[in-house]
């Protein structure tokens, strides 16, 4: 996404991705009011227009390669759209909505005069994509939704399944969905905080904030994440320790750690107060039983 700042000390246009990361500022000299901006998605170019120093430009989406389109004829150029091979714009000075080509400047028209105060121009294209055609077609772009299940950047295989990655400076981490900084390391059993911390697996997904950004609370995260092993997936996507099913505790916060406990003799324990357990659990030195039954008879 890309605005322009109108800080009186350091004017700037500036972009960065939809998160929020990578914030920075690509036109910082030979600008003082940055009113209007666009983007030529086609041609992959920036304008913008100054209305203090009445002029409009044009450059890569980067900031480079700047090029003044106008100088004479605006005045205060308030809004900026790109159509076709022409750049339309509203004047508050000239009082007036203003055409001219996008790759010199030149050949003004004025298509409306006399207008007291022009303020936002859009063009609207005969090519937009028609989402509705696409779905007609069988076509669904999985990104699109909650970003396809990537904390960063969601692209496409050639299937059309999502794969994610990572911005700059921050790696996959486990799952395959969420991204942290490359030099924090957290033990198979935590879970990586956006912030670079790390809390307990266990406590991820359960409605309390327990990353100091929360994102063990991440919507999207939560939606799409599977279980680690050792761990029993909640029909409400929590994840508990499987030596927590069939203890005759919610667990899981909606009970279904406790649905279908059927102790069997091949992997189950069945404790004296009636509850299940797996039998590795069995003798371990570690009473799993509310009674400690798994630890007698040893």
């Amino acid at each position: 996404m890309y605005w322009t700042n109108w800080n009186s000390h350091s004017p700037s246009v500036q972009r960065a991705y939809f998160t929020g990361f990578d914030l920075e500022s690509i036109i910082t000299t030979n600008i003082r009011m940055p009113n209007a901006l666009t983007l030529d998605h086609k041609a992959r170019k920036l304008y913008w227009g100054d209305a203090r120093l009445d002029k409009i430009e044009r450059a890569e989406y980067d900031g480079s390669n700047r090029i003044i389109l106008g100088k004479v004829t605006p005045q205060h150029p308030f809004d900026l759209a790109v159509y076709g091979d022409y750049i339309f714009w509203t004047d508050w000075v000239l009082h007036a909505v203003i055409r001219a080509n996008k790759y010199t400047g030149d050949d003004w028209v004025w298509l409306r005069k006399e207008v007291p105060r022009p303020m936002g121009i859009i063009a609207v294209a005969n090519d937009t994509t028609d989402c509705e055609s696409h779905l007609e077609s069988g076509f669904s772009n999985a990104c699109l939704v909650l970003n396809g299940g990537c904390e960063d950047i969601c692209t496409l295989d050639a299937a059309g399944e999502p794969i994610c990655s990572c911005f700059p400076g921050r790696e996959l981490i486990v799952g395959g969905t969420r991204c942290a900084s490359s030099d924090t390391n957290c033990t198979a059993d935590s879970f990586r905080c956006s912030s670079d911390a790390c809390i307990p697996y266990h406590l991820t997904c359960d409605g309390i904030g327990h990353c100091a950004d929360s994102s063990d609370e991440d919507t999207t995260y939560c939606a799409f994440r599977e279980c680690h092993d050792g761990y029993f997936q909640c029909s409400n996507n929590r994840c508990v320790f499987d030596n927590h099913t069939c203890n005759n505790m919610n667990d899981c916060g909606d009970g279904s750690d406790e649905l279908n406990c059927t102790c069997t003799d091949e992997s189950h324990f069945r404790c004296a107060s009636g509850t299940c357990i797996l039998s590795s659990f069995r003798c371990d030195h570690d009473a799993d039983c509310l009674d400690a039954s798994d630890e007698m008879n040893c």
